[in-house]
């Protein structure tokens, strides 16, 4: 059985597709809970200006999103360098 160049091509669109669609939801969704935890700790230190520690817990979450949204926008997976030098010969 013969497959079609045509039938490989396309499926292989699909499948890069559908790839690439469900990095932009992961990056949706990391933007929403920074959102979120931005919004609640806010709120938190709004509720509590004489005492900042009591939100301590909301600023880390926030600052977990944070990192974790910045890792998903740049496309670099933490812990991996992807810097390239480039010197003249």
């Amino acid at each position: 059985m013969t497959v079609k160049p045509y039938i490989i091509s396309a499926v292989s669109l699909a499948v890069c597709m559908l790839a690439s669609g469900c990095g932009i939801a992961a990056k949706v969704n990391a933007r929403n809970d920074l959102e979120q935890s931005k919004a609640e700790y806010k709120e938190c230190l709004h509720q509590n200006p004489q005492n900042i520690s009591a939100c301590e817990a909301l600023r880390t979450a926030y600052e977990t999103d944070l990192k974790t949204f910045n890792v998903m926008s740049s496309g670099i997976q933490q812990g991996h360098n992807s810097t390239v030098h480039i010197t003249d010969q």
